[in-house]
């Protein structure tokens, strides 16, 4: 096998001539366009095509045509980059790109169980430019990671099956398979600097814009330190038909997904049945796929067998749950350290905050904000406590301990609603520690620890009052022994005829007015006394 070396890439295609060449012969190039220009790489003499002078852009494939007409092939090698096949091509880059996949050698998985089928994995790089895929890539059965540089656009990144890694921070597109690939990492970071070096990037600017025309749909002008998001579509990467035997599954179709995507390492799950599979092995000419030992079942016991059902869609990498951020803070019983903050948040803001809570025109700072960013739809709980904890929400220091403001998008229905069957839906303590004010889930309420006053004031709490009620007084261990003043103008009783009236120990003293009794003349006394005495009766002043 001879080698030969040529300048660049695209020279060769279009001047290329080595007629002493034979098949299994090398050629080495020093780049694609230019010298240097990271798209060097080496080519394998392949076969006579007769063809000459053919790109891998003409030809669809890791593949060129010199000026001979001699057809090269791209030797496989670790993190091969897209500028060694000529892209980006500036039009549609899916066909080069699955060839640069199909060029990459696996790595060596030295992080990854070998008792566990893991799949083929690779890296590709990604060179600036801009690049444009305009349909879902075939990985040729590998898990890719997508090597980029700030300089690089995509369209159309949702087609990526892999993940993106911008400058070390991964973006995943489309997770799968178990544990490494699918917890998301999916960061991405842009903040401007004063100084350089003082940001994660040093300037400021718009992130992914290839059109200029963008900036006026790109929104606010806001500076990100870190945005973690995390983008799950719907689970239809499903295989159909399906017969299954004890450690191997033959189906018909694919929904939503390319068969060589199916990998090596992923999770086949079916739905109707609730079994779990790990691919081992695929055969897609005879559409089978064989899983490790067998099919398993969640019951909370190792090596739980499960038994598939025959017809039962099995969805590709299946998740019930989506996470942004998932952080867990773990402390042993014998640590040194007894205090754990699952998340803390420091603000430092030199401007006057507007006391003015809902007008957010003036300076404003919040330590957390929770939005729905889709407004057709009710997302359900802002901010949800779980299990056990002392306390669901404090708060210490703030000059308002909870507030419930006005959103003209959408207005606040309830302040503050009590929804469980805890038997106290609010309690207040005062600085000694007892119960100044409970209220109980059933609506009963108490006020304690000493003296109480209940004040409404019918304009504004200025220090006056219109009715006040006076709780004083009483006993620790006996009850009914506290006196109640109430201050006001006037006190109407009002109910039914029945119940129109004042009592005191369920007796009737007070009660609705009576009739007129005339006055008094010569010989009427006794008979007007007894309308008296029948009219207090009736009032309840005197016992019947």
């Amino acid at each position: 096998m001879s080698k030969y070396t040529w300048s660049t890439t695209a020279d060769f295609i279009a001047n290329g001539k080595l007629p002493q060449a034979v098949v299994g012969d090398v050629l080495e190039t020093e780049g694609y366009t230019t010298e240097g220009d990271g798209g060097g790489a080496k080519w394998q003499l392949t076969a006579a095509t007769g063809v000459v002078s053919q790109s891998p852009a003409q030809l669809a494939n890791a593949l060129l045509n010199d000026a001979n007409g001699n057809q090269w092939s791209l030797v496989s090698r670790h993190n091969p980059t897209s500028y060694s096949i000529g892209m980006p091509t500036g039009v549609d880059d899916t066909v080069l790109l699955e060839a640069l996949i199909k060029s990459a050698d696996s790595l060596i998985q030295t992080n990854r169980s070998p008792l566990i089928a893991q799949p083929e994995m690779c890296e590709v790089t990604l060179l600036s430019g801009s690049y444009i895929f305009t349909r879902h890539v075939s990985n040729s059965g590998k898990v890719v990671t997508f090597k980029t540089d700030s300089s690089v656009n995509i369209t159309g990144d949702e087609f990526l099956n892999g993940r993106i890694d911008k400058q070390g921070l991964h973006i995943n597109v489309a997770p799968s398979g178990i544990r490494e690939n699918s917890q998301s990492q999916s960061i991405r970071a842009l903040t401007t600097g004063y100084s350089t070096g003082n940001g994660l990037d040093d300037d400021g600017g718009t992130f992914g814009i290839t059109d200029i025309d963008a900036l006026s749909v790109v929104g606010a002008g806001d500076s990100v330190a870190l945005t973690l998001q995390n983008k799950f579509g719907r689970n239809l990467r499903k295989i159909t038909g399906t017969t299954f035997t004890a450690n191997t599954v033959t189906y018909t179709g694919v929904l939503e997904t390319i068969e060589e995507n199916i990998t090596v390492g992923s999770i086949l799950y079916g739905k109707q049945s609730g079994v779990l599979g790990l691919i081992e092995s695929i055969d897609l000419p005879s559409k089978t796929i064989t899983i490790q030992k067998q099919w398993y079942v969640q019951t909370g016991v190792s090596g739980s067998i499960g038994t598939p059902i025959n017809g039962e869609a099995l969805i590709i990498d299946f998740y019930d749950k989506v996470w942004g951020a998932n952080i867990n803070v773990i402390i042993d019983a014998n640590e040194e350290v007894v205090n754990g903050t699952g998340f803390e948040l420091g603000v430092i803001t030199l401007q006057d905050v507007s006391s003015n809570l809902k007008d957010q025109t003036q300076p404003y700072m919040w330590g957390y904000d929770v939005i729905n960013l889709e407004p057709a739809k009710d997302a359900s709980i802002g901010f949800n406590v779980r299990n056990n904890w002392k306390a669901g929400f404090a708060s210490q220091g703030p000059d308002t301990g909870f507030v419930t403001l006005e959103n003209l998008n959408h207005p606040s229905i309830v302040g503050f609603s009590h929804e469980s069957d805890a038997p106290v839906a609010f309690r207040s303590f005062d600085s000694n520690g007892n119960i100044a004010l409970r209220m109980s889930s059933n609506g009963d309420a108490e006020w304690g620890a000493g003296d109480r006053t209940l004040v409404h004031d019918y304009r504004t709490l200025n220090g006056d009052f219109d009715v006040r009620f006076n709780f004083i007084g009483g006993n620790a261990g006996t009850s009914g022994l506290g006196t109640l003043n109430a201050t006001m103008a006037l006190l109407n009783v009002i109910g039914t005829a029945q119940a129109n009236s004042y009592r005191v120990g369920g007796t009737k003293v007070v009660g609705g007015q009576g009739t007129a009794i005339v006055d008094a003349v010569g010989g009427t006394e006794i008979a007007t006394i007894n309308s008296i005495l029948s009219a207090l009766r009736a009032h309840g002043l005197i016992a019947t």
